[in-house]
């Protein structure tokens, strides 16, 4: 083996720095240790893939409409609201009710649901937020027909369940103003009673009739109000049933496949630098500069042997010999 010329004017020089080279010999020292945890992330990879079988997801879309139009007014107006709060819906859509709901439309427990929640996503699309009122409520499932039986399933029983306090609510509306409207006729009729009793010139007559026109204006009032609350709008929304998913959702299997080998191989290269790192071993005349931080001035073979003066052994000798005397 050749003798390497040293840089005599430099003896004590900087530590030389890493290059490609180094960086693939510290690859090859390491090669089983990342070839067996490429392999071993692609097993993982693969056992999670065929556990975890195929999804699919189906989204049913709703469009969640108002009581009242934006023309209403009135008290009854303003407490049933035309305008619709999305993340209460979305929080509704998620909501026991309606779990019980979609458990009874699916034929199921409803802890069977419960249980699966993750499988539900209730969201806003970000482009409708201002145009229009729209939740989209997927669901995913080991089959097209059960991903697509959960979302309509679960579209249905929000939809149901919005109908239901959209019409307790108008029913309590009404409740109320009938209340307040039985009140005001009684008063009515009171007052009437009275003035058939008084003379039409008397000061108390005119004083009772005074009374008549806010409470005649009274009863106009409420009447409308009962009359424009039956005829809100109740439904909830409208609903855009999910279709059969033709495809699985998410990753596919070759995919996770390729992740899992590409994971195991950085964990692999990783895991072979830093052993690599804090192994202090001597292996080249490279590493032996790095640490002392000065050339090597020759290199022996490690099967030397001097007996034959043309060997690359002997050859060596002479060169580090010759240098040495050279720097005396």
């Amino acid at each position: 083996m050749t003798a390497r010329q040293p840089d005599l004017d430099d003896l004590s020089g900087e530590p030389r720095s890493f290059d490609l080279r180094d960086y693939w010999l510290i690859i090859r020292r390491h090669a089983t240790l990342i070839v067996a945890l490429t392999v071993l992330g692609a097993i993982a990879a693969a056992g999670y893939a065929v556990h975890s079988g195929h999804k699919y997801a189906a989204t049913a879309q709703v469009l969640v409409t108002p009581p009242i139009e934006g023309s209403a007014t009135g008290s009854s107006a303003q407490q049933l609201s035309a305008q619709v709060n999305m993340s209460t819906e979305q929080a509704v859509a998620q909501s026991p009710p309606v779990v019980l709901g979609a458990a009874r439309l699916l034929h199921v427990r409803p802890s069977v649901l419960q249980a699966a929640a993750q499988h539900l996503t209730v969201t806003v699309p970000a482009t409708t937020l201002t145009t229009s009122n729209v939740l989209q409520i997927a669901w995913q499932a080991k089959s097209p027909a059960a991903a697509q039986a959960g979302a309509n399933a679960f579209a249905n029983a929000y939809l149901s369940y919005r109908r239901q306090l959209l019409g307790s609510e108008i029913n309590s509306q009404i409740a109320r103003l009938s209340r307040s409207l039985a009140s005001v006729q009684q008063q009515l009729t009171k007052l009437h009673t009275q003035l058939g009793r008084t003379s039409t010139s008397s000061p108390l007559h005119q004083s009772l009739a005074l009374k008549l026109k806010p409470l005649d204006s009274a009863q106009g009032a409420y009447n409308s109000k009962i009359a424009s609350l039956s005829i809100y709008n109740d439904s909830g929304g409208t609903l855009m049933p999910a279709a059969r998913p033709l495809t699985p959702a998410g990753l596919g299997h070759k995919v996770i496949l390729v992740l899992g080998a590409l994971l195991g191989l950085l964990i692999g290269l990783v895991l072979a630098f830093v052993r690599d790192a804090l192994d202090d071993r001597i292996r080249d005349a490279a590493q032996l500069e790095q640490k002392l931080g000065a050339p090597t001035l020759a290199v022996l073979p490690p099967d030397a042997s001097l007996t034959d003066p043309e060997s690359q052994a002997a050859e060596a000798v002479h060169t580090l010999r010759a240098m040495l005397a050279g720097m005396a």
